[in-house]
């Protein structure tokens, strides 16, 4: 039991710091607590500091979706069906032809055709091409 370190130390640092033992274990006993305390005071600063940033991070990220689910509901809004339907119809001057009736008037011979794998020619002459032809609307319904 006598040689243990730690009751020989514990024993050299109570003596430092009641002011028993000689001046220079005292000073560098002072000093390693002093090292000690401003090594814990450092980090609780540096937690702090870390805590802050963490919290202004949190507020960022929550901002970010915010800001995110607004984009996207109007991604939503400006892409839905019936914006396009209605932009297509008023600005670009097409027309539905979902269960309306329409007249050919024209043949556009003169009109390009997109260029075609020579595999898709033969094709091509059984669909006709949506370029050549112009259509208009008609008042009347042919099941009456």
């Amino acid at each position: 039991m006598r040689n243990d370190p730690y009751r020989k130390f514990s024993r050299l640092m109570l003596s430092a710091l009641t002011g028993h033992s000689k001046v220079g274990v005292t000073i560098a006993v002072y000093s390693a607590v002093a090292l000690l305390l401003l090594a814990y005071v450092s980090v609780q600063i540096y937690a702090g500091v870390l805590r802050q940033e963490i919290v202004v991070l949190e507020q960022q990220r929550v901002e970010t979706k915010e800001t995110l689910n607004k984009l996207t509901g109007e991604f939503v809004r400006l892409s839905s069906r019936d914006r396009v339907i209605e932009y297509c119809e008023k600005k670009l001057g097409m027309v539905r032809l979902d269960g309306e009736n329409f007249e050919v008037l024209a043949v556009n011979k003169n009109a390009a055709e997109p260029a075609a794998p020579v595999a898709l020619t033969e094709a091509q002459d059984v669909i006709p091409s949506p370029a050549r032809y112009t259509f208009r609307q008609t008042n009347e319904n042919p099941g009456q």
